[in-house]
């Protein structure tokens, strides 16, 4: 038959149009299929790319089917538009398989989904960010396993710093920080015996600069334990090294975190854990342990004994333009602080003040 120049490009549109609609549709249970597999939270590497084989493998027997039926006309015209929508297939096909494996990476390396805190008895609210909770195991051979709270910043996640609470004792659950001081939530009383307490929205939680995460620790403290009791014989070095494991095996589970700055920070008998800890956590970047923690300093109530000298006067500091406390620098960058009217538990007598100087000092500005 003799073809018009017309009617070749309704032929090759006609053919396209025919083309396209399987491989649309072969798409849909792929698609379906991938969404119930993260759905049931079993969306590995090998299902994934076992389904991407099978789509691609899919896709291609069409190509030579449509270029197997096409072809029989002998036209130049057609071959070379057939060419072109072969090269553009195959470069559809590449950035479709980059796009689903940045998705595959964003799935695997993400908070775990099973640790998301969603309701907390006695509170109807919305939580203001996410909260997770859990346990991370740090020996398995004797089931050693350290417990957390994660509250999320509520101004910037991912930019915003992430900051280890410790409480002290030693033997004091960090919910004490948690619950008494800088948490997301105030607890107010039950009204009437045996119904919960009243849940409300702190608003001067440490949360709304940073990213939070209460540890019980050492083990043996809160709800953190061991299968083995020897485990609880314990001291201050062997706690600073299951700290330390806690945090590099958190990271793991948490690598949307790891760019973040990192900040430890504690009361109390913790002005020995912080800094234990903090020289842990330095001594494991320089000798290459991975993660590599992005550390950037510490701060704590009640240090204990540190040789140093001032570098600048004693004055006064500011906020809400009144005379909060006063400070004075030291060498070492080290700064000594107070707040007036404060009990031992700072926040818990004077919780602005504290978000106020806490805030300053994660950002590096002048308190």
């Amino acid at each position: 038959k003799i073809y018009t120049h017309q009617s070749y490009v309704s032929l090759f549109v006609l053919k396209i149009k025919f083309f396209f609609i399987p491989i649309s549709s072969s798409f849909c249970p792929f698609i379906t299929r991938i969404s119930s597999l993260i759905r049931a939270k079993s969306f590995s590497q090998q299902s994934f790319f076992l389904l991407l084989y099978g789509q691609l493998t899919k896709i291609f027997f069409f190509c030579v089917v449509f270029l197997y039926k096409t072809t029989t006309y002998r036209d130049q015209f057609v071959l070379h538009w057939l060419i072109k929508m072969v090269w553009l297939v195959k470069n559809v096909l590449v950035f479709v398989t980059l796009l689903l494996s940045s998705v595959f990476v964003i799935i695997t390396e993400s908070a775990p989904e099973s640790a998301l805190v969603t309701k907390l008895p006695g509170f109807d609210g919305t939580f203001p960010s996410k909260h997770y909770s859990g346990y991370v195991t740090i020996d398995k051979e004797h089931g050693k396993n350290m417990w957390y709270y994660f509250v999320e910043s509520e101004k910037n996640p991912s930019k915003d710093p992430v900051v280890l609470w410790l409480n002290g004792g030693p033997g004091c659950s960090s919910m004490d920080g948690f619950v008494y001081e800088h948490g997301p939530f105030n607890f107010e009383l039950p009204k009437k015996n045996n119904s919960l307490p009243l849940v409300h929205l702190n608003p001067y939680s440490w949360s709304k600069v940073s990213n939070i995460m209460y540890l019980d620790s050492p083990v043996g403290v809160g709800f953190s334990y061991s299968n083995n009791k020897s485990d609880y014989n314990t001291g201050d070095m062997k706690t600073a090294v299951d700290s330390h494991a806690f945090l590099l095996k958190w990271f793991q589970m948490f690598p949307e975190f790891q760019s973040n700055p990192f900040f430890i920070s504690g009361e109390s008998y913790a002005g020995v854990y912080v800094p234990t800890l903090a020289s842990e956590v330095v001594n494991g970047n320089k000798n290459g342990v991975k993660p590599a923690l992005n550390f950037k300093g510490y701060l704590m109530n009640g240090g204990h004994g540190y040789r140093t000298h001032k570098i600048d006067e004693w004055r006064a500091w500011i906020s809400n333009n009144q005379v909060a406390g006063y400070t004075q620098g030291y060498a070492n960058n080290l700064t000594f602080l107070t707040i007036k009217g404060a009990g031992h538990t700072v926040p818990e007598y004077k919780p602005r003040e504290s978000l106020d100087f806490y805030s300053r000092f994660l950002a590096g500005s002048m308190i």
